[in-house]
């Protein structure tokens, strides 16, 4: 199944919109995503980009298909 999909991802959130959201754990979330490199962090931003296509993975310039696509291949095998 996952060699059908193609996928684009840029995200971009500001960091003074944050407190508006009624999520209250989405900083701590931002905070962990950035200390494993799935989200980047600025002085204004978090950022997420990436794609998949042709069975590998990329997010924010990281080849994440050896250690993350395994993981989706688990999860979506029926």
């Amino acid at each position: 199944m996952l060699s059908l999909i193609r996928l684009n991802v840029d995200i971009e959130l500001n960091k003074k919109h944050i407190k508006l959201l009624p999520v209250p754990m989405l900083k701590q979330q931002l905070q962990m995503g950035v200390a494993q490199g799935f989200v980047k962090e600025n002085n204004s931003s978090f950022s997420l980009n990436g794609y998949y296509k042709d069975k590998q993975l990329m997010v924010n310039d990281n080849n994440l298909t050896a250690t993350v696509l395994p993981l989706l291949m688990m999860l979506t095998a029926r």
